[in-house]
């Protein structure tokens, strides 16, 4: 069988994120039992408390869509758990309040707002009375925050829409007009992100404009119209007409309606995708699945989009994949809490240089991308971006992507890629370990704080150890081998091939393809051909995954092994023999990827998502 080997590293280097201890400490049970509920401060930041024993496959169920995460783990006596921060599945955030101080934000049926960052969550909207695939907009003219529920494209709900004009603390509904309310999930509500709110039915619409009454009805073009938006001042719609469709145009509110001419693109209405830029009432127009041109005089005349090659791509690649699409944005541009032009593309946020000249290979922007496996990006005010996802949870940067803060942390058991394996954590000593979470993370006080490592290469590396502070040997996705000695800044290319074993002993690393053996000595500097490794080399402990079973014996005669839900140490040998469980009721995708012993006793435990069990410093002592 396959050995992958983990072995304890860390780098010098000073932490490039960081993220406040969350922390679960055990205190004696009421019953005098030897495991408590941990109340430790990350938990009661995070939301309310449940008080019954919840399976953890049900709780991420029952949590799925909630502002408050109702999570904790019951931990034994004489350990904490450390850097456990379970957050909401966000969909959109945006900042509010006269210096944007407060973050608001929806998931599947709440929406949420937040005073720390992200770091807690209270309910604003929904609870009970879930909303359907709300979606959170702003109306900038006067300061207000729109929310529309009204489910999706494919599974269409009533309309209901929502208004603040305090950041989000309160929200009146607003009651849709008689006839767009008796066609249910038929009408489809939006705004033109300035100061109007629109209601359509495919053949009327009505206006409300600074949450005046509603005006209208007012007809729609052809014999039924649909994908009906507003771009500024400009109205949008493709109308049907027999058997054919055409796009059309309004610019007085929807009275009158002109034909929106694309033959000058060469371009029909069957096959070609037209939409708003939501920047400076900008028009985009082209084939799917990026529009290629972009116009802000209604049509008349016409620029190259600034959309790069590489959103071009990742948007083909993300209708090929359903799954991708679910949770990563389509490419599109808007515009910035700044009045700049923002796009965003999967796991990407570019700020272009609008008025600099456009080539699509060599484009004048900036790009920030997602730490961990964070899937969207936004910028919510001058300095500040969030990253956010299903498989990431929260980080927030307050420079534009320089250094990411985890305020919450979701693990997504479904995806196969946000599960760790062998090979993706371990210690260096008992304060100071490494992790694979999309980069290569550093944590240098027993996991209260990580550091992202600086490198484009990070995202790419699939499994692989390092044998002491600053080398380390690991597998790309793409099947090379490479090596770092300076923690993982920089890497050069040692073999490319299918690596079926890789061990270590000490600073010795031997890693075995289907035509090579390679022999390290020095922790991947130089290498050589072998045929087996040196008989005086004692391997080091390496993690063993069995479907959802994990074992890893630190020291000869102990074991840590996780089962589900559960962490337990087992003592396999003398006259202390038995069984120690450290935690139970972990999350799914919680799962164990390195553990540290100090003189034969196990003292810390290293779980995906940066969280580490301590045991207390007097009792590892014993």
């Amino acid at each position: 069988m396959a050995v992958l080997a983990l072995l304890l590293g860390a780098c010098d280097r000073p932490a490039e994120a960081v993220g406040d201890a969350g922390v679960v400490r055990s205190q004696p049970a009421a019953d005098g039992g030897a495991m408590v509920r941990g109340d430790g401060e990350s938990l009661r930041r995070a939301g309310e408390l449940t008080r019954r024993s919840v399976d953890p496959a049900e709780a991420d169920e029952a949590s799925e869509g909630r502002c408050s995460v109702a999570l904790s783990p019951r931990v034994a006596q004489g350990w904490t758990l450390v850097g456990f921060r379970p957050g909401p599945v966000l969909e959109d955030v945006l900042a509010a309040g006269a210096r944007r101080e407060s973050l608001v934000a929806v998931t599947r049926r709440e929406l949420c707002v937040s005073d720390d960052e992200g770091a807690t969550w209270r309910t604003r909207l929904g609870g009970d009375r879930g909303l359907d695939e709300p979606t959170l907009g702003e109306l900038g003219a006067e300061g207000a925050l729109v929310l529309i529920a009204q489910g999706s494209a494919e599974r269409p709900s009533a309309p209901r829409v929502y208004v603040s004009r305090d950041a989000g603390a309160r929200w009146s509904e607003r009651a849709l007009p008689p006839e767009a309310a008796a066609a249910g999930a038929g009408a489809r509500a939006f705004h033109d992100r300035l100061r109007r709110i629109f209601v359509a039915t495919p053949t009327r619409l009505w206006t409300s404009t600074d949450g005046g009454e509603w005006e209208g009805p007012r007809a729609l073009p052809g014999a039924t119209a649909r994908e009906v938006d507003a771009c500024g001042d400009t109205l949008i719609a493709r109308a049907q007409m027999d058997r054919d469709s055409f796009y059309f145009r309004s610019e007085d509110r929807g009275s009158t309606w002109r034909p929106f001419r694309l033959g000058a693109l060469g371009l029909e209405a069957e096959g070609a995708v037209v939409r708003c830029v939501r920047w400076r009432g900008g028009i985009e127009a082209g084939r799917a699945p990026v529009p290629g041109w972009w116009s802000f005089d209604q049509g008349r005349s016409w620029q190259p989009s600034r959309y790069d090659l590489v959103a071009a791509r990742d948007a083909r690649a993300r209708d090929d994949d359903p799954g991708l699409a679910a949770v990563t944005d389509a490419p599109r541009c808007m515009t910035a809490p700044t009045g700049e032009l923002a796009c965003v593309s999967p796991r990407r946020l570019l700020l272009p240089d609008h008025d600099a000249p456009w080539r699509r290979d060599r484009p004048m922007q900036r790009e920030i991308s997602a730490p961990a496996r964070c899937d969207r990006l936004r910028r919510v005010d001058d300095r500040r971006v969030v990253a956010f996802g299903p498989a990431c949870g929260l980080y927030v940067s307050r420079d534009l992507g320089g250094v990411w803060r985890a305020m919450s942390t979701h693990l997504d058991a479904s995806r196969a890629d946000a599960v760790p394996g062998r090979g993706t954590g371990g210690f260096v000593d008992r304060d100071t370990a490494w992790r694979l979470d999309g980069g290569l993370w550093w944590t240098q006080d027993g996991g209260a704080r990580w550091g992202l490592v600086p490198s484009a290469r990070g995202r790419s590396l699939l499994w692989g150890t390092f044998v002491d502070r600053r080398r380390g040997i690991f597998v790309q996705r793409d099947g090379w081998v490479v090596a770092t000695d300076d923690g993982g800044v920089r890497w050069r290319l040692v073999l490319r091939g299918e690596v079926s074993r890789l061990v270590t002993s000490g600073r010795t690393v031997m890693l075995t393809t289907s035509d090579r053996a390679m022999l390290s000595l020095d922790g991947g500097g130089t290498w050589r051909r072998v045929v087996t490794l040196p008989a005086d080399r004692e391997l080091d402990p390496a993690l063993e995954v069995d479907g959802e079973r994990r074992r890893l014996d630190p020291s000869a005669r102990l074991r840590v092994v996780q089962q589900h839900d559960t962490i337990e140490l087992v003592r396999r040998e003398g006259g202390g023999a038995g069984r120690e469980v450290l935690v139970r009721g972990l999350p799914r995708a919680w799962v164990m990827l390195a553990a540290h012993s100090t003189g034969g006793a196990v003292d810390r435990v290293l779980l995906a998502g940066g969280a580490v069990l301590h045991r207390r410093t007097e009792l590892a002592a014993r």
